[in-house]
């Protein structure tokens, strides 16, 4: 049996910008549910984190630290590195898959990507 990896305890950012997404999905359907990591300043580490995007990827909406703003900057200040990409469709679809808002490992992923 393979050995689960450690979790540490998440915040709210996967629950809060999930639910966001399905508030606001249909009227921006260009909007993302985005995974990835970034530099915590608080937690002085790299952790997973959870943000939306917006027009194509130019606008980053990250509920957790009040931004509202150009992608590009949010990026260069958090070392932000993206893992995936969600419409509201495959958001929904792995939160029902999971049982959870994320950070999604691979081999839930992978699974999800097979089933399509």
């Amino acid at each position: 049996m393979k050995k689960k990896k450690k979790k540490e305890k998440n915040g709210t950012c996967y629950p809060d910008h999930f639910k966001w997404l399905m508030k606001n999905g249909d009227n921006l359907p260009d909007a993302r549910l985005v995974h990835g990591t970034g530099w915590s300043i608080s937690w002085n580490k790299r952790i997973t984190h959870c943000w939306i995007e917006l027009g194509g990827g130019d606008v980053v909406i990250d509920l957790t630290v009040n931004y509202i703003g150009r992608a590009s900057e949010y990026y260069a200040k958090a070392d932000v590195k993206v893992d995936r990409r969600y419409t509201k469709a495959e958001a929904c679809k792995m939160v029902l898959k999971t049982k959870h808002y994320g950070h999604w490992e691979e081999e839930e992923e992978e699974e999800y990507d097979n089933e399509k």
